[in-house]
């Protein structure tokens, strides 16, 4: 479906706030069994906007299994004096031990008019992990999170839609994640840099394979991507996907990860000093 087909159809009953992806959070209550998540709602134009009868409807989809829980009103969560309540005590128990990769998402929903749609966020899964590296502007570029990886393998780098790339620990090595949470860890002094370059060289396979076009879709991993290393690490990028530039995008790749090591190098060195090292 098109960007405009799906506009068309959410707006087919009248006007609609459109998303409110980030004002709305779940979150998994850690070491709860069986698993448990809380919604959290935040105040905005566009969430005050929607009428406070409007009902809140919780989507949660993992292979086969599809579940809608109906959380009532919507002025339950959004309280008229300014403050919130949050939905607190939703199992996820009906996807076992896989409750981290199940999706969800919330529409809001006019009760009086079958199928308009007052608001909705995007899909995204339950277990998005914790930020690893940000993007400067509140969010993340980058994700660490515990799972579950075939046979021996120690990391990994995973993509799904909709969200940032995830740096994927397995779970059979707790210590390794927590030290890899450390941005001055000498884990994470080999390891990131390394994971930036896997990150990257998706970044120019995706753009050169037409998956991806560049300087299109500012909400995209791949664009987000692209403008941190214009901010942030200051590497000069070709502008354009000519085919004979293909090895200025892969040299592109190279000095940004080189740089990062450097910065990493040098942050560690300044730490030791001012612990007398």
């Amino acid at each position: 479906m098109t960007r405009l087909a799906s506009l068309q159809r959410y707006n087919l009953w009248g006007r609609s706030e459109g998303d409110v992806d980030s004002q709305i959070h779940l979150s998994h209550v850690p070491d709860s069994s069986p698993a448990i998540a809380t919604l959290e709602f935040e105040h905005s134009n566009r969430m005050d906007s929607i009428p406070p009868h409007a009902e809140v409807n919780l989507i949660l989809i993992y292979n086969l299994v599809s579940h809608v829980e109906k959380l009532g009103r919507l002025d339950q969560y959004l309280l008229p004096d300014g403050t919130t309540n949050p939905k607190n005590g939703i199992s996820l128990k009906m996807f076992g031990s896989e409750f981290g990769k199940a999706s969800w998402q919330v529409k809001i929903v006019e009760p009086e008019e079958p199928g308009r749609v007052w608001a909705w966020t995007k899909k995204k899964r339950i277990n998005q992990g914790e930020g690893l590296i940000g993007d400067g502007k509140g969010g993340h570029n980058l994700r660490i999170k515990k799972d579950q990886l075939p046979g021996e393998m120690v990391w990994d780098i995973q993509f799904h839609a909709g969200e940032c790339p995830s740096l994927v620990v397995n779970t059979s090595n707790p210590e390794f994640y927590e030290d890899l949470k450390r941005s001055s860890s000498f884990s994470a002094s080999l390891l990131i840099p390394e994971a930036v370059g896997i990150i990257l060289d998706k970044v120019i396979v995706q753009m050169f394979d037409g998956d991806y076009a560049l300087d299109t879709d500012r909400e995209s991993w791949q664009y987000k991507w692209i403008e941190w290393v214009d901010e942030k690490i200051a590497v000069s990028r070709p502008h354009s996907l000519e085919p004979g530039e293909l090895g200025d995008w892969i040299n592109w790749k190279k000095e940004t990860v080189d740089k990062i090591r450097s910065f990493i190098s040098q942050s560690t060195k300044v730490q030791q000093r001012m612990r007398g090292e």
